[in-house]
């Protein structure tokens, strides 16, 4: 599974002619994830095609040949794929829909695999250290793991002093799954972690305000050492106004105030 790519674990081969798809090499076995045939007999050719094991007008599973060929298992799964009788190019499906159409809905245990509970982001979560329930996280649902990243958590560690580096794993984990899958480069876990650590860290750097650099900054509002502020309101159709005021110290707590309704 490590060597799989995200593309290879969730679409496989969809048969039409048989003529493109390899038996024995390539994914058109309808299992999650999609393999190939599994081989029964000792010599035959590794590029035999699909359309060997077809025969008639119209056309249909040569029975004989899978039971010469193919492993016992394989063959109701081969039999319950629809031959298409004019010809037409074999092509791919989505594997976790029944009628091999992409949903959102289908989709989410394939953000969770890749985020979650295939073995790199396993030991990328291990290596990681994030003080997570261990018999909730990770779990099969991607809510249920985002909710112990976000919530849960807090209840191991005061929210207050979290520095986890976690929203940065999951974007750099995420490409790291895209550099593996669009450029063929794989990336070590642990520098995953090391990496997102280290964004984090500069994230927190990059927005930490020493005491004092707020006041420092507004060099007229520690020249004004007293401060009183009026406020009134009035209607032109109303028979009364009111008005108040406050008086507010260098330190900005309230010394006197007072208010009054006037006809």
């Amino acid at each position: 599974m490590a060597e799989k790519t995200l593309i290879e674990l969730v679409i496989r081969q969809k048969v039409h002619s048989g003529n493109e798809i390899r038996i024995w090499e390539d994914l058109w076995i309808p299992t999650m994830p999609a393999r190939p045939a599994r081989l029964i007999a000792p010599v035959v050719h590794p590029m035999l095609p699909v359309s060997d094991l077809m025969i008639g007008n119209p056309k249909r599973w040569n029975t004989q040949m899978l039971e010469n060929y193919v492993y016992q298992d394989d063959i109701p799964l081969i039999q319950s794929l629809a031959i298409s009788q004019d010809y037409h190019r074999d092509g791919y499906c989505w594997s976790y829909t029944k009628n091999g159409m992409y949903t959102v809905k289908s989709d989410d245990e394939t953000i969770n695999h890749a985020i979650f509970e295939c073995p790199p982001a396993l030991q990328t979560w291990a290596h990681a250290k994030t003080p997570t329930p261990p018999t909730l996280f990770p779990s099969g649902s991607h809510f249920t793991n985002i909710d112990c990243l976000l919530w849960r958590k807090n209840d191991i560690e005061d929210s207050e002093l979290d520095k986890d580096p976690y929203p940065w794993i999951i974007w750099y984990f995420w490409k790291a799954r895209n550099n593996k899958l669009f450029r063929g480069i794989d990336r070590d876990p642990l520098e995953t972690v090391r990496h997102a650590k280290s964004e984090c860290h500069a994230w927190f750097e990059a927005n930490h305000r020493p005491e004092g650099m707020v006041e420092a900054q507004n060099p007229e509002r520690a020249l004004i050492s007293e401060r009183c502020m009026i406020d009134g309101s009035w209607t032109h159709n109303a028979l009364f106004s009111g008005y108040r005021w406050t008086w507010i110290n260098p330190r900005g707590a309230t010394q006197l105030l007072g208010a009054r309704n006037q006809h």
